[in-house]
């Protein structure tokens, strides 16, 4: 089923998520002999991995933001920056035009995240009763005579049996146990959803399955979301608009179709040559050349200018700023201008 984004007003499209210059590092620091050995010449040093490079995104309340790129290129890092898991090393989250490090801890329950794995994101000896109900509990949003019936109606909501409540993870399967993972992010009645590639760890079989309930709950619950996958094709399906992240920096931002069909950045292009098609009865695909620099050490200027056969000079040395090729899209490109022509000529 095709994903046809929902209508908004004007009033709606004023950023109600506010990434702005967002960055984190982490930093290895020398054991007490590589720091002594480094004193006498060894080749040591404190170790700072640049995950998220000043990251701006805006997300008007009740759209869905697509955030896609290779695995490391810092995705999960940023998402949970936004649901207030990290802090940002510079920059700021803003919800509502609040500062999300500004905000009591009750607040902060306005923005929840659903893991990847949700075999790993459940506790194994807490049934699912004591799981989705946990947090509405402890912070006075439900009272414990209510428990039996907010838990049953939440399972409803997600599409499990009441009679499973005292059911423990394990007795689940993989699709199940993310629909308790959902339940588990609504019990505190979010805003918004940071889905980290919820449906990545899940047979292709549920995938679809998962995918029409978020969309339902986003439209039943006016949520906004930042839907962070590497699966182009998931993206497309549910997401308003995209970022594509390479190395820590947003190099493209564009609504879902414009940049799936008219592509200004060459790494998204790349990302969508990669996309698996049926031509002539055969499935192909083109994945992006060349490996992804690493993190320690990125590359000066564009971080992708290694891997891109349309570099030049200053691609190596100056870092693009982010420019407007219309009103709603943005590329940090220095060659934008002519991707048009030459992935057209690719």
């Amino acid at each position: 089923m095709q994903h046809r984004p929902v209508a908004m007003t004007s009033s709606e499209t004023a950023p109600y998520l506010s990434i702005e210059g967002v960055s984190r590092r982490f930093t290895r620091k020398m054991t007490t002999t590589q720091r002594l050995l480094s004193r006498i010449g060894a080749d040591y040093r404190d170790e700072t991995v640049h995950a998220v490079d000043h990251v701006d995104l805006q997300v008007p309340r009740g759209s869905v933001m697509g955030l896609v790129g290779e695995s490391g290129c810092g995705k999960s890092t940023l998402g949970r920056i936004v649901a207030a898991l990290l802090s940002p090393s510079e920059g700021r989250v803003r919800l509502a035009g609040d500062d999300l490090e500004s905000l009591p801890p009750r607040a902060l329950l306005r923005v929840q995240m659903i893991f990847q794995n949700p075999m790993a994101s459940l506790n194994p000896r807490r049934s699912v009763i004591d799981t989705i109900t946990e947090g509405p509990l402890r912070h006075g949003m439900i009272k414990p005579r209510e428990r039996q019936s907010f838990a049953a109606a939440l399972m409803d909501e997600v599409g499990l049996p009441r009679d499973a409540l005292d059911r423990l993870p394990h007795q689940f399967s993989g699709g199940q146990r993310q629909r308790i993972g959902i339940a588990r992010a609504l019990s505190v009645s979010p805003d918004v959803l940071i889905c980290d590639e919820p449906v990545a760890a899940l047979d292709v079989s549920v995938q679809a399955q998962i995918l029409n309930l978020l969309a339902d709950l986003r439209q039943r619950r006016q949520l906004t979301a930042l839907f962070i996958s590497h699966d182009l094709g998931v993206v497309r399906h549910l997401c308003d608009r995209v970022a594509v992240m390479y190395l820590g920096r947003i190099v493209e931002e564009a609504p879902t179709e414009t940049l799936f069909t008219a592509p200004r950045h060459p790494y998204t292009a790349a990302l969508l040559a990669g996309m698996p098609r049926i031509r002539a009865g055969q499935q192909t695909y083109a994945p992006v050349t060349g490996e992804l620099p690493s993190p320690l050490d990125p590359p000066g200027g564009c971080h992708f200018h290694p891997r891109c056969i349309h570099a030049e000079e200053r691609c190596r040395t100056d870092v693009p700023a982010t420019e407007k090729v219309s009103a709603d899209h943005l590329v940090r490109c220095w060659r934008w201008r002519d991707m048009g022509a030459l992935l057209t000529a690719a």
